[in-house]
């Protein structure tokens, strides 16, 4: 029901909204990558960026470095 519905299957809309919110912190929040991986879901950071990088093409610091407006100390 929920392929019907929402045009991909659950697992892949629980990945996007994963990620998304995971680019929400990187750039709004000075988290460290490992912290972000934890608060997404992910059980460590190896497989978040697996993740994320199979999703956007880019590693998670990289995407942070290219999109995020924080500055790094």
């Amino acid at each position: 029901r929920f392929s019907r519905a929402m045009g991909q299957t659950a697992n892949d809309y629980l990945l996007l909204c994963r990620i998304e919110r995971a680019m929400q912190l990187m750039r709004h929040s000075a988290s460290t990558i490992a912290e972000i991986a934890l608060a997404v879901g992910y059980g460590n950071e190896a497989s978040f960026a697996r993740a994320f990088r199979r999703k956007t093409g880019l590693s998670p610091s990289d995407w942070r470095e290219a999109n995020g407006p924080l500055t790094r100390l």
